[in-house]
């Protein structure tokens, strides 16, 4: 290209190329095709407007107030942060009674620290994908699923240790 100049035009930042040749390749790194332009001009997006990026800033109330979806993930997000408090806590007395952590205590600390770490990489799973879903109530059921699921596997697990101990 022989110039490229930045505009913007109707509030959005616009790339413009003058004079310029494009060229395509193959996977083999052949040349392909080769393009000549006069002018184009390319849209710059911006990565989050300044509605969305000042969500992370609202209080819960102001939250609940708005019907958008991104303002819904970050309503449950904040709201699973001391639900998986109190999941963490009904784990912890499900695994850790008194008698095997005195036993066994490298045991217990390897298994409840394993479910802790992918009990929350399971969480931030779900709020990464959750802005690509379409109904928020799946968010909703797929962080219930979780919270339920690391209860009944911390169940499970001091079931085992107890016939185990037997």
């Amino acid at each position: 290209a022989e110039k490229i100049s930045l505009k913007r035009e109707h509030g959005a930042a616009i790339l413009e190329i003058h004079q310029g040749k494009s060229y395509q390749f193959d996977s083999e790194h052949r040349l392909r095709q080769s393009v000549s332009f006069e002018n184009n001009k390319v849209p710059l997006s911006r990565p989050r407007s300044r509605e969305q990026s000042a969500i992370f800033f609202r209080t819960l109330s102001e939250l609940a107030k708005q019907s958008t979806t991104a303002s819904w993930i970050e309503f449950l997000w904040r709201c699973q942060q001391p639900i998986a408090i109190i999941t963490l806590s009904i784990v912890a007395m499900s695994v850790g009674s008194y008698l095997r952590c005195r036993r066994k205590a490298t045991m217990v600390r390897l298994q409840a620290g394993s479910l802790g770490v992918g009990y929350y990489l399971s969480l931030f799973f779900i709020y990464n994908k959750a802005y690509g879903m379409q109904n928020i109530w799946l968010v909703v059921l797929m962080y219930a699923a979780v919270n339920v699921g690391v209860i009944i596997i911390s169940i499970f697990m001091r079931r085992q240790s107890l016939t185990a101990a037997n």
